[in-house]
């Protein structure tokens, strides 16, 4: 590894050790599968809560700009 990406790695180690918890993914979580296929759905299944959802973990643009891709895809 180049020192210079080590040194940048060492220097956000903190940043990174938080990122992991917060990007972890959910083994156990239960899953209802909204349509009879494995085909993704290109709306959330209840837009309501998606919203509430991120205005309370602050992602309503993060969700925002993953709706804009859903809509320019073939549906």
């Amino acid at each position: 590894m180049a020192k210079g990406l080590r040194t940048k790695l060492l220097a956000a180690s903190a940043y990174i050790k938080a990122a992991d918890r917060v990007v972890r993914v959910a083994t156990d979580a239960p899953v209802t599968l909204s349509t009879p296929t494995d085909r993704l759905p290109l709306v959330a299944a209840d837009p309501e809560r998606t919203a509430e959802l991120a205005t309370r973990f602050g992602v309503e643009s993060s969700i925002a700009r993953l709706q804009k891709a859903l809509d320019t895809l073939p549906g």
